[in-house]
C-alpha cells in the first residue's frame, strides 16, 4: 500500500523483496556486452533479425501447454512466413507429444537463448526466468519482439510424484493463473 499498488508489488519491488534490498534501492541494468556483438550460436543458426519467432514450450514449475496448442501455433506463424524455432534447454516440465510440422529444434544455453529471443519477431514461452530476464532488459535499438508469456492452471508441487502419477504431481494455482 506504501508503494501505491492496486494489485500487490510492482515486478521491482518483488525483486526488492527476493533479494532483500532497501525498498528504494535503484535497479541497474546488467552489464549487456554480450548482446552487443556477434553471437556464434546466432551466427549457426543462420537467423536474420525479425524473421523468426521463437518457442519455449517447457518449464519447471506449470504443468505445460498441450502439445495441440503448439502445433496450431506454430501453423499459424508458419501462415505469417515466420521461421519457428523451439528450444527445450533446461525444461524438466514438458508434454511429451509435442511434435511440428516444420519448427526446427534447437539447444541454446541461457545467454544465446537470450540474444536470439532479442532478436526474433516474438517469443511464446511458458512463465520461465528466461523470460523475466528478457522482459527486464531492452538490449537493442530496435523495438522489442512480442513477449507471449503463459502460466497454466496448476503448478507442480509433488515432484517426485512425475515419474509415476504425472497428474497428481501438479496442484491448483490459488488465484487467478
Amino acid at each position: 500500500s506504501l508503494r501505491g499498488g492496486r494489485s500487490g508489488l510492482t515486478l521491482s519491488d518483488t525483486w526488492r523483496v527476493m533479494l532483500r534490498l532497501d525498498w528504494d534501492a535503484p535497479m541497474e541494468k546488467p552489464c549487456l556486452d554480450h548482446f552487443q556483438r556477434p553471437n556464434a550460436a546466432f551466427e549457426g543458426l543462420g537467423l536474420r533479425t525479425g524473421e523468426y519467432v521463437l518457442f519455449q514450450p517447457g518449464n519447471n514449475t506449470n504443468i505445460p501447454l498441450p502439445a495441440t496448442f503448439w502445433r496450431q501455433l506454430e501453423e499459424r506463424y508458419l501462415a505469417d512466413g515466420l521461421e519457428v524455432l523451439v528450444n527445450v534447454r533446461g525444461s524438466m516440465l514438458i508434454d511429451r507429444t509435442l511434435s511440428f510440422r516444420k519448427a526446427r529444434a534447437v539447444e541454446l544455453d541461457v545467454l544465446d537463448a537470450l540474444y536470439v529471443a532479442q532478436r526474433s519477431a516474438a517469443v511464446v514461452s511458458g512463465n520461465i526466468g528466461l523470460m523475466v530476464g528478457n522482459v527486464l532488459c531492452d538490449y537493442l535499438d530496435r523495438p522489442s519482439p512480442a513477449y507471449h508469456v503463459v502460466t497454466t492452471d496448476k503448478y507442480c508441487k509433488y515432484y517426485e510424484k512425475l515419474g509415476t502419477d504425472w497428474a497428481n504431481a501438479f496442484v491448483p494455482h490459488r488465484g487467478i493463473p
